[in-house]
């Protein structure tokens, strides 16, 4: 993972609030403008359904596109965010799609 070249605490981003949501889409539209899609850390844990982050906190916020809700088509098990409209949502797909990718350091 290449977010872990930055250090061991450090993963795809987990995002945990609609904040935390509005702080990471604008440090993208900074970098990358919306254009991108960009690796966010949620994904299908395991053969399960389920999706959980990378760092193992807990799914409690979420912001699935409209027309692309949480369930997972087959191999689209990774989550990155997608401008909608002036608004950065998840979308599903395939974990072997080449897209940047956002990285957090637990402190």
């Amino acid at each position: 993972d290449q977010c872990q070249s930055f250090g061991a605490k450090s993963h795809l981003a987990s995002i945990h609030n609609p904040e935390e949501q509005r702080v990471i889409a604008n440090l993208i539209a900074r970098a990358h403008g919306y254009d991108d899609e960009v690796w966010i850390g949620l994904h299908i844990a395991g053969r399960s359904d389920n999706w959980a982050w990378v760092d193992g906190s807990p799914t409690i916020h979420e912001a699935w596109h409209k027309y692309r809700r949480r369930y997972s088509w087959k191999g689209e098990n990774c989550v990155a965010l997608e401008d909608d409209s002036g608004y950065m949502t998840w979308d599903k797909d395939s974990c072997y799609d080449r897209n940047a990718f956002v990285c957090k350091l637990t402190l």
